[in-house]
C-alpha cells in the first residue's frame, strides 16, 4: 500500500522547523495589529480596516509571514477570483503593518529550503 503523500503545509512545517522552530501556525497577525483585545474584537478590526486575517505560518518577533499556496493546478481557492482577491488584500495590508509575506506553491516547495534559509533568522 502506498503511503499518503503529505500535505503541503506538513512539508513547509518540517522545512521551517529545521530552519528555526519558533514558527507559529496559523498566526492571526491582524489581532496582534490593534492589541488582540479580549472582548469587540470584530469592531475593533472593522475600524482599523482589518479582518481576521491568519498565516499559515509566522515569526512574530521578526515579522515575516510563509503562506502555502494550495490549489493553484486545481482550481483552488488561491487561484479562483475571489479568493485570489481575498488573498492579495490580506498580503497588501500585512505588508503596511511591515510584515514580509513569502508564498509558495508546490512546485516551488523544493526551492522553499533555500530560499528560507536566507529569510528567516536562525
Amino acid at each position: 500500500m502506498r503511503k499518503p503523500a503529505k500535505t503541503l503545509e506538513a512539508r513547509m512545517a518540517e522545512i521551517l522547523a529545521v530552519i528555526n522552530p519558533s514558527f507559529k501556525r496559523e498566526y492571526r497577525f491582524s489581532r496582534d495589529a490593534i492589541g488582540n483585545p479580549s472582548k469587540g474584537i470584530r469592531v475593533a478590526l472593522d475600524r482599523a480596516g482589518l479582518k481576521d486575517w491568519r498565516f499559515d505560518f509566522a515569526y512574530p518577533q521578526y515579522m515575516i509571514a510563509v503562506e502555502v499556496e494550495g490549489g493553484v493546478f486545481s482550481k483552488g481557492r488561491h487561484t479562483r477570483g475571489v479568493g485570489y482577491s481575498n488573498d492579495r488584500e490580506k498580503y497588501n495590508h500585512a505588508q503596511l503593518l511591515g510584515w514580509k509575506v513569502y508564498g509558495f506553491t508546490v512546485i516551488q516547495m523544493d526551492d522553499a529550503y533555500e530560499f528560507l534559509l536566507k529569510a528567516i533568522p536562525k
